[in-house]
Order: structure tokens, then C-alpha cells, then sequence
């Protein structure tokens, strides 16, 4: 179900609001709204996406049409919840496609089939991470649960892109 984007500008423009996280669908039906231009959306400060990768014609379009906000990508596993890593507003240009650096005591590093860290720059690999807000069991599923726990990686979460 797609939110109410034309309540979701009126409430950031009526309360002033100074963050605002959302996919970048909900950031793109923003953008697009015949009554975009009618709201005023100034004091958004921090603007976060997540969940999915941000088109870079979109970024672009948001930096041009919010000039005082700071765009943050959060990125991560629903098994890491809140978020795994952050890629701060003054990279997102800078460095498109990157996922960020770790967030706050977070542990990330990217791992061959066997579990091994890749030091190496360009070489594929799973993104891995493990923090004190990470996931720690399946619900209802003790077996999945122990498998992950006799895992031999460093991480508890791993994706690979």
C-alpha cells in the first residue's frame, strides 16, 4: 500500500519537521507531486533513504530541490535493524553506489565463501555485519537459530549483493 504522499508534504511542511526517512519510491512520489513546489519544505535538515538503492537522478534531484537538506543513505539487513552502515551526506555524491562506512558499534567487513575477510578493493564478497542490535535468534526456529551460532564467520548477518 503506497502512503498518502500528498499528507506525508503536508505534514513535513505543517509541523515543521526537520528528518524525514523513507525508500526512495516514497522520495521519488515526493518529488513528483503535483503540489511539491506549493509546500514549504525548508526545514527539512536530514533527509534519509533506505531500503533500496537511490537512483542517482534522484539524489541529484533531491540535493537540487531540498538545498538545505543533508541526504543520508542507511543501509542494512532487516536482521540489523535499525541500520548496518551509514553513508554520510557529504559523500553522496562523491561516492555513489557505496553503502557507507559501519555504523556506531557496528563490526563490517566483506567475506569470501569460506567465511575469510577480502582485503582486496573490487572483489566480490558478502557484506557482513554483527552489532549489539543484531538479530539474535529466529523466532520460533531454535534450528536456524544454533546453525547461525556455529557459523564459523565473524559475522552474524551476511548478504551478498
Amino acid at each position: 500500500m503506497m502512503p498518502d504522499i500528498g499528507k506525508i508534504l503536508k505534514a513535513i511542511a505543517d509541523y515543521r519537521a526537520s528528518m524525514f526517512f523513507a525508500p526512495p519510491t516514497v522520495w521519488i512520489g515526493l518529488l513528483r507531486h503535483p503540489d511539491f513546489d506549493k509546500h514549504d519544505l525548508t526545514s527539512l535538515r536530514k533527509c534519509y533513504y533506505g531500503a533500496s538503492i537511490m537512483p542517482v537522478e534522484v539524489l541529484k534531484e533531491m540535493l537540487e530541490r531540498l538545498p538545505g537538506a543533508r541526504i543520508y543513505n542507511y543501509y542494512g539487513q532487516t536482521e540489523l535493524a535499525p541500520y548496518h552502515t551509514i553513508l554520510k551526506a557529504e559523500d553522496a555524491l562523491r561516492k555513489l553506489g557505496s553503502a557507507g562506512m559501519g555504523g556506531l558499534n557496528m563490526e563490517t567487513r566483506i567475506e569470501d565463501e569460506m567465511g575469510q575477510p577480502i582485503d582486496e578493493v573490487r572483489v566480490p564478497g558478502e557484506i557482513c555485519g554483527r552489532g549489539p542490535h543484531t538479530m539474535i535468534m529466529y523466532f520460533k526456529d531454535p534450528e536456524k537459530t544454533e546453525a547461525i551460532l556455529k557459523g564459523r564467520s565473524l559475522c552474524s548477518c551476511r548478504h551478498r549483493p
